[in-house]
């Protein structure tokens, strides 16, 4: 019996050994599964990372498209603008030459027309003096005649008697 009792004794021992075997390995999977897990976490927390920062580019990309498409958007308004600003310069400048071109008609005609009325006047007061004229001649000529036919009478009355 003391054999068995050794083997059994053997046999605990080694039991013990492998219990003691089987939980440092236990721990030894624990701290690995641990390990694993906390790799696990650290992968799941850059992937999330990476999913961010791929949506923010992506979100950036989409931003700048967007501004880069308002600046084109400003820069052709701009452009319009200016084609507008050109073209009302164009229709001023030509308004004024027009402007210039009227007044200086104006002017022109306004310069003719005094010249025209100095010219009038002029041939009014030469008129005047003619009809003037025209009335002293007639009258002086009214005069002659009446002397002369008061000559004709006195010479007709002379010869009579």
């Amino acid at each position: 019996m003391s054999g068995i009792i050794a083997a059994l004794s053997v046999l605990v021992i080694a039991a013990g050994a492998g219990i003691v075997k089987v939980v440092r390995q236990n721990r030894v999977i624990t701290a690995q599964l641990h390990e694993i897990q906390s790799a696990e976490d650290t992968l799941k927390k850059a992937l999330a990372s990476e999913e961010a920062a791929r949506s923010a580019a992506e979100k950036a990309r989409q931003d700048s498209e967007a501004a880069r498409q308002d600046s084109e958007a400003a820069r052709q308004d701009s452009e319009a603008a200016r084609q507008d600003s050109e073209a009302q310069r164009g229709r001023a400048e030509r308004l004024q030459r027009e402007a210039d071109e009227a007044r200086n008609r104006a002017e022109a005609e306004a310069e003719r027309a005094r010249i025209a009325a100095g010219e009038a006047r002029r041939a009014r007061d030469m008129a005047r003096r003619s009809e003037a004229e025209a009335r002293q001649a007639e009258m002086k000529a009214t005069e002659e005649a009446q002397r002369a036919k008061a000559e004709a009478e006195a010479a007709l009355l002379r010869q009579r008697y």
